[in-house]
């Protein structure tokens, strides 16, 4: 296991788990399992089974994630990311350029500009911004709505 904390700057980190806490400026990243980046920096590759991302204190930039679970949080400061393949997604407060995924749940503040989602997407929030949408499956709202004349 990896651990990052405080100010790290580092071009390659492979580890089966990784665990970064506070302002990184990172390369690529590997991880096998785990990926826990917990603050604000830069990620230019970040690869791993189930990668979870926090931004505080400051964005959070990943130019390129390729993860098979994705957890992205967004507080004061927003989660980006350039491009985004994964098969299971959930966002809140973040902005992908790209976001390929078999499945995407998609939650407040949340901006996608190319969406490709193959099985299903999940709205949980009437505040989402999609601007292009390539190709997807079921469309779900998981939010109610207020109907017209009430």
């Amino acid at each position: 296991m990896a651990v990052l904390f405080g100010k790290a700057s580092e071009s390659y980190v492979k580890s089966s788990e990784l665990l970064a806490v506070g302002v990184f400026r990172l390369g690529i990243v590997v991880a096998e399992k785990e990926a826990l980046l917990i603050g604000s920096g830069r990620v230019d590759v970040l690869a791993g089974f189930k990668c979870v991302l926090v931004a505080t204190g400051g964005p959070l930039v990943v130019n390129v994630a390729h993860c098979v679970e994705v957890v992205a949080f967004g507080g004061k400061h927003p989660v980006l990311v350039g491009t985004l393949r994964s098969e299971g997604v959930y966002a809140r407060r973040t902005y992908v350029r790209e976001l390929h995924a078999r499945k995407a749940v998609l939650g407040e503040l949340c901006a996608i500009e190319n969406l490709d989602c193959t099985e299903k997407v999940v709205f949980t929030d009437p505040h989402t911004y999609v601007v292009n949408v390539e190709s997807v499956g079921e469309v779900e709202f998981a939010y109610s709505t207020l109907e017209a004349g009430s």
